[in-house]
């Protein structure tokens, strides 16, 4: 047996035997590097991997693939899990993580061989070997495995393994086969992959099939064969009618993919790429000249393609695209590792060849300096590189933690304290891997430049909700100080643009000789949403103590677009005299609120231009009064992020104030109202209405002249309004508990009637939903 091991290694190239040393070697780091990665914060990083095993288990416990899962990913990566979860027989927590683990591990080493062999042959071996060794010089290769991009991953190796393929599939029908079951997963695999390969594709088919007169069209037919019997299993039933809608939808609606324009600007593609990026782009030149000289076009094509294609999609914005732009990165780094790698082998081919025909008139001295120096810079490189990468890894563990081990632990104790069905709201962190980890239902709150997940966000913040196209209202149980916010939407996110604060609202008055003053947020809160016979939402907070009631209503109707503020000072049981109630509307300094309109004082100018008291260059403020006020409309705009900010007093108040920072920012409105007597069993009152809102979300630009105009406008068609009470969510979803990464925790919350803590650890705290929410409405 020894002899025919010995003449079996004998028959096999060096090499060979090299490259199988070598590949062998890649196999081990793969799987040493990506396993230490997802495992970096001791249990594994990412929250989409906890998404697509509970996916795997549905499959399992229904027997079928439900179209509900179109809206996320295809599912042959859970078909992948749900056959482990079957052949292992696995169920505890702990070992569904190490399966989720060795499928990453599998997919990677996949991706990894698959761009070696496109490098190996579309050029040569080491060229191959050289870029798959490059791929762990770029960072988006750890980030996508870090936010569980798995099927990302899976997908960009079937693509390459389609397109290695497709060439030789004109020659040898073995290859067909090949290139028709790569289509097959791709389609199966990722959508994203498949919109990326389809217009990389069209080039190339339509050269190959010019070059081979028409030998090419059994090659696509397998190819259409394989991905269209993909398509047809899994899409097409739940996207046909839906086609009207889909472009307009992909191409131009989805504008919260603003935020990751950043993520494609020239210090990213730095930043994640380093030298990698130079050689690339260089290389991109000389491996099209090469090709081109050994008259290989369609893999010319390809390669060109492939780069250029998801780099122009990355950077589609220019064009007025909305596309998912940070994501196309990843496309661009595999071909642009083989495109690195073909340069570095001819520089070093060049220098080779300039060294054996210069090699008697070169002095050893001069060879050996540069041949030293060639050896410090590549070190130097390295090791540059290496310090960028591990600090970019190093601070993305904890951005991508969602879970980890004191998660599982919160998790199990729930899981045996509690084993009764229900559904758990959590925040971000511990996630959706917190339902692997309790065996229940989970509702996880997400990142709202993603997809606002509103019953999470209504529920953990004990939130009620009023929504408009323009304007989203919201008031709070338990949110700090904060007693209600208003958010305008840019780009199809939802942003912070003015908030009130119980502790910035005071209100004084004399009762029985007696002078008192007090934050709101010294008297007891209590908050109702309804909506009126004709259509009205209403957001109903009562402030409360043994003296007086303060009632604050607000309220929106489809017919306009303004939010109407009443306000109702009732006495308990005796007079009071002397009421004064100052109310102060902050501004949100995410946006640059520079310019004020005050009538008679402030024309679009800053406080600064005209300030009544100034603090060194700390702040100043403008104050008005009811005498000497010639309108009742105020507003500010921010000029940069076109939003507006305007009030318009049905009560004029007695005095106000209008602030700005020492940058000139304006962060808040204030303004009181005062009464002389307010007898028992009577009650004043006094109104006002605000409006706030993007350019963006509107249907046109609003010159500043005419914002006040939007206060009596009728609303254009698309207008609707909508409620949310998170009292109707907890009963509808039938929510048992809620789990607060402490982080995150408002320990208020602690005080609230519906709410009894029964865990904590060091990161996490779970409550149980008391069912007697009668007190509380």
């Amino acid at each position: 047996m020894e002899l025919g091991l010995f003449r079996w290694l004998s028959n096999i190239s060096r090499d060979k035997l090299l490259d199988v040393a070598f590949l062998t070697g890649l196999s081990i780091i793969v799987s040493l590097v990506f396993y230490s990665t997802i495992s970096a914060n001791g249990l594994i990083l990412g929250n989409d991997g906890s998404v697509h095993l509970a996916r795997a288990q549905e499959f399992l416990n229904v027997g079928y693939i439900s179209l509900d899962n179109l809206g996320w990913t295809p599912p042959l990566y859970q078909i992948l899990l749900t056959f482990l979860i079957s052949f292992t027989g696995i169920t505890s927590a702990d070992q569904l993580i190490l399966l989720v683990k060795a499928s990453v591990l599998v997919v990677n080493w996949l991706f990894v061989f698959s761009v070696y062999l496109f490098g190996a042959r579309f050029f040569n071996r080491k060229t191959g070997l050289v870029a798959s060794v490059l791929l762990f010089f770029c960072f988006p290769m750890f980030e996508i495995n870090m936010w569980a991009g798995y099927t990302s991953v899976l997908g960009i190796a079937f693509m390459l393994l389609l397109f290695l393929y497709l060439p030789l599939s004109v020659e040898r029908k073995s290859y067909m086969v090949i290139a028709g079951v790569s289509a097959f997963g791709l389609v199966l695999t990722h959508q994203l992959t498949m919109f990326v390969a389809a217009l990389i594709l069209v080039p190339v088919m339509l050269f190959l099939l010019i070059k081979t007169r028409g030998k090419g069209v059994l090659a696509l037919v397998f190819i259409v064969i394989g991905g269209g019997v993909a398509f047809f299993l899994y899409y097409i039933r739940a996207m046909l009618p839906y086609l009207g809608g889909l472009i307009e939808h992909v191409f131009f609606a989805q504008k919260a993919m603003v935020y990751q324009i950043s993520a494609t600007s020239l210090s990213a593609f730095w930043s994640n790429f380093g030298f990698v990026l130079i050689l690339g782009v260089a290389g991109l030149f000389v491996a099209a000249y090469k090709l081109w000289l050994e008259k290989k076009h369609v893999r010319n094509i390809t390669l060109v393609f492939g780069f250029i294609v998801p780099l122009i999609l990355a950077e589609s914005f220019v064009f007025g695209l909305y596309l998912p732009f940070h994501w196309f990165v990843y496309y661009v780094m595999p071909f642009m590792t083989i495109l690195a790698a073909v340069l570095l082998f001819f520089i070093v081919e060049t220098f080779s060849c300039y060294f054996r025909v210069h090699k008697a008139n070169l002095k050893r001295g001069y060879v050996r300096a540069v041949f030293v120096f060639l050896i410090v810079l590549s070190c130097f490189a390295l090791v540059m590189r290496g310090s960028v990468l591990g600090t970019s890894i190093s601070e993305a563990v904890p951005f991508y933690s969602y879970s980890d081990p004191m998660a599982l632990q919160a998790g199990q104790w729930l899981k045996t304290n509690y084993p009764e069905p229900a559904t758990v709201v959590v925040t971000s962190a511990p996630g959706f891997w917190f339902s692997a980890f309790c065996e229940k239902t989970v509702i996880a709150a997400t990142a709202p430049t993603v997809e606002r997940n509103v019953i999470s966000e209504s529920i953990l913040d004990l939130s009620y909700e009023i929504e408009t196209p323009l304007t989203l209202l919201r008031g709070y149980e338990a949110k700090g100080d904060i007693s209600s916010e208003t958010y305008v939407s840019l780009n199809g996110v939802w942003y912070l643009n003015a908030f009130s604060s119980i502790t910035g609202d005071f209100i004084s008055y004399d009762i029985d000789g007696v002078h008192k003053e007090l934050s709101l947020s010294q008297m007891s809160r209590f908050y109702n949403l309804t909506i009126t016979d004709d259509g009205v939402h209403v957001l109903t907070i009562v402030y409360a103590n043994d003296d007086v009631l303060l009632t604050q209503i607000q309220s929106i109707h489809e017919t306009s677009y303004p939010t109407q503020v009443s306000w109702s000072i009732t006495p308990v049981d005796r007079q009071v005299r002397n009421v004064s109630l100052q109310l102060t509307m902050f501004l949100s300094l995410y946006f640059n609120f520079e310019k004020v309109y005050l009538p008679g004082i402030l024309d679009w100018e800053n406080p600064w231009d005209n300030p009544t008291n100034v603090s060194d260059t700390h702040w100043a403020v403008t104050n008005f009064y009811k005498d000497t006020l010639i309108d009742n409309y105020i507003a500010t705009y921010d000029e940069q992020n076109q939003v507006h900010y305007a009030l318009q007093f049905n009560d004029l108040p007695t005095w106000g104030n209008i602030g700005a920072l020492g940058n000139l920012q304006v962060d808040a409105f204030r303004f009181s109202y005062e009464f002389d007597n307010i007898n028992s069993g009577k009650n004043v009152s006094f109104s006002y209405q605000t409006l706030t809102f993007s350019e963006d979300s509107y249907y046109q630009s609003v010159p500043l002249t005419q914002v006040r105009e939007m206060f009596t406008a009728q609303p254009v068609w698309y207008y609707t309004v909508n409620s949310r009470d998170y009292i109707d969510f907890i009963n509808e979803n039938n929510v048992g508990f809620l789990v607060y990464d402490k982080f995150q925790l408002d320990t208020k919350l602690i005080k609230s009637p519906i709410l009894n803590l029964i865990y904590s650890n060091d990161r996490y705290a779970i409550f149980k939903v008391e069912q007697f929410f009668d007190c509380v409405s």
